[in-house]
């Protein structure tokens, strides 16, 4: 589960993520052909947790029926991109240290 929030956030919030404001927000502007194409690439992306969300389910460390426990998921990393900043440089930090990547994940597998 780590591996996969974490490869979601280095999706989301890593370099060469400008694709990602149009696969969340934008999809609906693009044709037919286009939202059918977004939309297998991104079910086939999700389908990988599913395995693991069941296994989850299965040993009860995960509540929640999976399909909808992975909709949630998805929600909550996804709003990220929405207000996370990096890390300032050491030099420029301000009173409250921004968060990694790496502490996104573990505040993430915490919260789920």
């Amino acid at each position: 589960m780590r591996a996969l929030i974490r490869n979601q956030f280095d999706v989301l919030l890593g370099p060469d993520s400008d694709f990602i404001p149009v696969m969340l927000y934008e999809w609906r502007s693009l044709s037919a052909e286009q939202r059918q194409t977004i939309t297998q690439i991104k079910d086939d992306y999700e389908a990988a947790w599913t395995p693991v969300l069941q296994a989850l389910h299965a040993s009860s460390q995960l509540q929640a029926p999976v399909q909808l426990a992975r909709l949630m998921i998805f929600g909550a990393l996804n709003w990220a991109v929405q207000w996370y900043q990096p890390p300032a440089p050491k030099a420029k930090q301000k009173s409250s240290p921004r968060a990694s990547l790496d502490d996104l994940t573990d505040a993430a597998l915490a919260l789920f």
